[in-house]
């Protein structure tokens, strides 16, 4: 082997060992540590009168966002359509007989009934950013429980911002604020269970 060749093997040699003590185990890109925003922190809140008369519950239901995180996130309010999964935040309400056996579904359920095709248009102010200790109200489209009749019930709401969700329905909605939609914090939030008598209304 000439000079020339064994210094060149010698320079490849020096390389290699750099590489090798430069590049992470495994050969893999070393990962890139991002800050996270946690849905546990994130707490969604339900009030509801103790006794409420069958058929104008409308009005009586009240719930809160409250985000005990660190960090801001953006989130949405419901809107025309968010009850029957046409668009973000898909919301439902359970509402099951305190005697009677049962959980409260993980996700919407099938939407019963008939709608027209218009959907209200989305707005700027339904897309929000909570700040770490703030509370935000959701209205006015969060409804009310559902009650097949007279009785007890223990009642749950939740709510689930989908920033990915195909859109249904005809609006000229902000596109501004469809940006921020889908580019919103994804999260599936349960409430807090109560206990609601329902009684008949006088005739």
């Amino acid at each position: 082997m000439t000079k020339r060749a064994s210094e060149a093997r010698a320079a490849l040699v020096v390389l290699g060992a750099c590489l090798a003590l430069s590049a992470p185990s495994g050969g893999a890109p070393a990962p890139v540590e991002r800050p996270k925003k946690v849905a546990a922190d994130l707490v969604l809140e339900i009030e509801a009168p103790k006794s409420a008369i069958a058929g104008k519950e409308w009005g009586q239901f009240k719930a809160v966002l409250v985000n005990r995180s660190k960090n801001a996130v953006t989130l949405v309010q419901p809107g025309d359509g968010s009850d029957c999964g046409w668009r973000t935040p898909l919301i439902w309400w359970s509402a099951i007989e305190v005697n009677a056996p049962g959980q409260h579904p993980e996700k919407q359920p099938p939407f019963k009934g008939g709608r027209c095709g218009n959907v209200n248009s989305l707005t700027p102010s339904e897309v929000f950013a909570l700040a770490p200790g703030k509370s935000k109200e959701l209205t006015p489209w969060v409804g009310a429980p559902a009650f097949p009749g007279p009785g007890t019930y223990r009642v749950r709401f939740c709510y689930q911002n989908v920033p990915d969700q195909k859109w249904r329905g005809l609006a000229r909605h902000d596109l501004g604020a469809m940006a921020r939609a889908q580019a919103s914090f994804a999260c599936l939030l349960k409430s807090n269970e109560v206990t609601v008598t329902v009684v008949k209304g006088k005739r």
